[in-house]
């Protein structure tokens, strides 16, 4: 789905939020968008099609067959549905955006439970995909007719625009991707099969935390585009310090509890030995609150017509996470990767700062961050160093009562609060979805 929408869906979400006020220009790109995805899905639906047996062979698995033909007449309707969606996501119609999701994801698990109940097994799952899809187009061109008249008009133009914009986004979600997948292919590669099973369970924690910050980017990327295109350049800075503090704050409160309590929920959902991810999920957790925080407005850079740092920051970042990642794992096995992992994306979210600096003239408070993150890693090495030496829940309690206080009293405004609790409320109401 990411080669055929070759981020075509991710750009109309810009282009729409830049001519929100300038229908004529909104309705090109979108119908363009359309276009184009359904081409571009057809296109690699017949070639995913033409190569299931192939691929059913190279995971030496010949009942994949069916399951990936199947998949392959989702992937236009796939394609054109996210399209859509960035119409929505674009004109931050919010509500029709969180109810595409509830939707999409009721006719998922209803069929799912439809055709699992009366025998159809994993086929059964899989055309629950095919179905959702094309049940969910039915609904996103309903709700699109309010906010789209379509229409064919500088069809090579626009498709010219699109495709160059869309595949530096591409390209950029791609090399990201790899970059999150690749300290587990290095754990599988140098360590044994219980070592990959132990650390999928610490990354799986720690990248809960990436939930809110994209909740919240959801609504940043439009915004900032907006803002841009209008010249409130003032505007764009705000918006992206206040979503990064914010966040920030979140995301260490969340993360300290985590850490704090991951021997609790590691024993709660599954066995002793898996208690050997408790370190690596802290150190991950680490990783991931600074990371977060620019989560919240990582398309910025491509909201302002620079889909190009992303690649770039990305593929350095991931260049970064390999090396470590091939040094460390073979020495301090899965603690190794942790480090790996939570360095490259705190590179990633340094980069970031100082290109936004650079570029876009939004200035952070570097001072402001480094308090607030040196704060957080004394209370988690303080955790670790007394939980053996007092009672715990004491213990717990006095470090988190304590991050509370300071960050109410020193680190934030009586304004940040009125703002802080309000964004709050924001990102748990869409992250619920």
């Amino acid at each position: 789905s990411m080669v055929a929408g070759i981020g075509i869906p991710t750009a109309i979400v810009k282009y729409v939020a830049e001519f929100k006020e300038n229908k004529e220009k909104l309705n090109i790109f979108v119908s363009c968008g359309v276009v184009n995805s359904v081409i571009f899905g057809a296109i690699a639906g017949t070639v995913l099609f033409t190569l299931s047996n192939t691929l059913a062979n190279v995971f030496n698995m010949p009942e994949l067959t069916g399951l990936i033909e199947i998949i392959a007449f989702s992937l236009p309707f796939l394609v054109v549905n996210n399209t859509l969606l960035g119409l929505l996501n674009g004109l931050r119609e919010m509500k029709s955006y969180s109810f595409r999701t509830v939707f999409r994801s009721a006719l998922l698990l209803g069929f799912t439970i439809l055709f699992v109940g009366i025998g159809l097994g994993i086929k059964g799952a899989v055309l629950a995909v095919l179905l959702s899809e094309v049940g969910t187009l039915f609904l996103l061109i309903f709700i699109s007719r309010n906010f789209l008249n379509f229409v064919i008009q500088d069809y090579v133009k626009t498709t010219r625009e699109l495709v160059k914009f869309g595949s530096q986004l591409f390209l950029a979600s791609a090399i990201y991707m790899v970059n999150t997948y690749t300290d587990t292919l290095l754990v599988g590669f140098f360590l044994m099969d219980k070592d990959v099973g132990i650390y999928a369970i610490a990354i799986a924690l720690s990248k809960i935390f990436l939930i809110i910050p994209g909740s919240l980017s959801t609504v940043t990327y439009p915004a900032i585009s907006e803002y841009n295109s209008k010249g409130s350049h003032e505007s764009v800075g705000n918006l992206i310090n206040k979503s990064m503090k914010y966040s920030l704050i979140i995301l260490s409160i969340l993360g300290i509890l985590i850490v704090f309590f991951s021997k609790d929920i590691i024993l709660l959902l599954l066995k002793p030995e898996f208690l050997q991810a408790v370190t690596p999920i802290a150190i991950l957790i680490l990783g991931m609150i600074f990371f977060g925080s620019m989560s919240s407005i990582g398309s910025a850079f491509s909201a302002v017509g620079r889909p190009d740092i992303p690649f770039k920051t990305n593929m350095f970042a991931a260049v970064v996470n390999l090396s470590l990642d091939v040094v460390l794992i073979p020495i301090l096995g899965i603690t190794g990767a942790a480090i790996g992992t939570a360095t490259s994306f705190s590179v990633l979210t340094i980069l970031a700062i100082y290109l936004l600096n650079k570029i876009l003239n939004v200035k952070i408070d570097v001072r402001w961050y480094a308090k607030v993150l040196s704060t957080i890693a004394l209370i988690i090495a303080a955790f670790f160093i007394f939980k053996d030496w007092m009672n715990l829940y004491l213990l717990i309690s006095i470090l988190f009562g304590g991050y509370l206080t300071l960050v109410s009293k020193f680190l934030i405004t009586r304004d940040d609060r009125k703002d802080f609790w309000k964004m709050a409320k924001q990102i748990l109401k869409k992250s619920s979805y």
